[in-house]
């Protein structure tokens, strides 16, 4: 999908009539894709006979890019997961290589620091084939970064939804524990 299409098809989603119909209107967070590891993409492109790799990092990149300017426009929250992950790794060229190969390329070697947080295929065996999801999704120190930036955006935009904030189930009803009762 193109970068236009699919930063329109963000905008339809956040200004959609059945979401713009809620009341009070539903609080959304964007959550730009993280970055990506191509040696894995590679390594599983190769298996799957394809003679080159089919995403690139740069790629994902522009659509992290796409995500955030999105969220500006709409007034939407952003966690930008790619750029905390490339932080992490050590970039600081924002959404662009310019020259220099950003971490997670082929073209830079391999990223310790993104295999940390990105599963290599193997991390996740219950779930099978390990094709669809190598290098793509998160490590549970990858999902432990996203929650983090989650909550900021929460109580940075909403702090009357945090944890801390919100009463739980048991204290709103007065439930009681299993161990509680008599």
């Amino acid at each position: 999908m193109s970068i236009p299409d699919f930063a329109q098809n963000l905008r339809d989603l956040i200004s959609h009539p059945l979401i713009a119909a809620h009341d009070p209107p539903p609080r959304t967070i964007l959550i730009a894709p993280p970055p990506i590891e191509e040696t894995f993409i590679a390594r599983e492109d190769l298996k799957n006979g394809y003679t080159e790799v089919k995403r690139y990092n740069r790629n994902t990149a522009l659509y992290a890019e796409a995500v955030t300017k999105v969220g500006k426009e709409t007034g939407t929250p952003v966690v930008d997961l790619w750029s905390v992950f490339m932080a992490k790794a050590g970039w600081v060229g924002g959404y662009h290589e310019d020259g220099v190969p950003m971490p997670g390329s082929i073209a830079a070697g391999f990223s310790d620091v993104l295999k940390s947080l990105l599963d290599d295929g193997t991390f996740y065996p219950i779930l099978g084939n390990s094709s669809n999801r190598s290098g793509v999704h998160l490590t549970p120190a990858g999902y432990k970064i996203m929650f983090e930036e989650v909550l900021k955006v929460i109580k940075k935009n909403w702090p009357d939804q945090t944890p801390e904030a919100l009463k739980s189930l048991r204290d709103l009803h007065g439930l009681k524990f299993w161990y509680e009762v008599e």
